[in-house]
């Protein structure tokens, strides 16, 4: 789930937690929007038989990567980057929003990123 993927990764493990992150992805190149248990309606809302879209194959694997690898924490003042990334990642680049922005990030090993509103 995510949860464990981004638990993986914040303890230490994210190795761990891209072999599993794999299983993700495999599952959602096997599945799509429109039907089956990961459907999700027009609207974007889920239709398959969980109303979490946490559980979602097709959120669970991008969730993942910013809340685990890139180790974003955020509250309302802002976000910091804490990455954790597999050992065969040199480096990971991912564009979020936050408060109506668009931030650039850029994570490297021995937790190095770089954070930049996207003009």
């Amino acid at each position: 789930t995510f949860w464990e993927v981004t638990a993986r990764c914040l303890a230490g493990d994210p190795n761990g937690a891209y072999d599993l992150l794999k299983r993700f992805g495999v599952r959602a190149a096997e599945t799509n929007w429109y039907e089956g248990v990961n459907a999700f309606s027009m609207q974007g809302s889920p239709r398959g038989w969980n109303g979490d879209p946490y559980l979602a194959d097709q959120l669970v694997v991008p969730a993942s990567v910013i809340h685990g690898f890139f180790g974003v924490k955020y509250d309302w003042a802002g976000f910091e980057v804490h990455p954790h990334l597999p050992d065969h990642w040199e480096e990971a680049r991912a564009r979020i929003m936050f408060k109506g922005v668009e931030y650039a990030i850029t994570a490297s090993h021995g937790g190095a990123s770089t954070v930049e509103p996207v003009l």
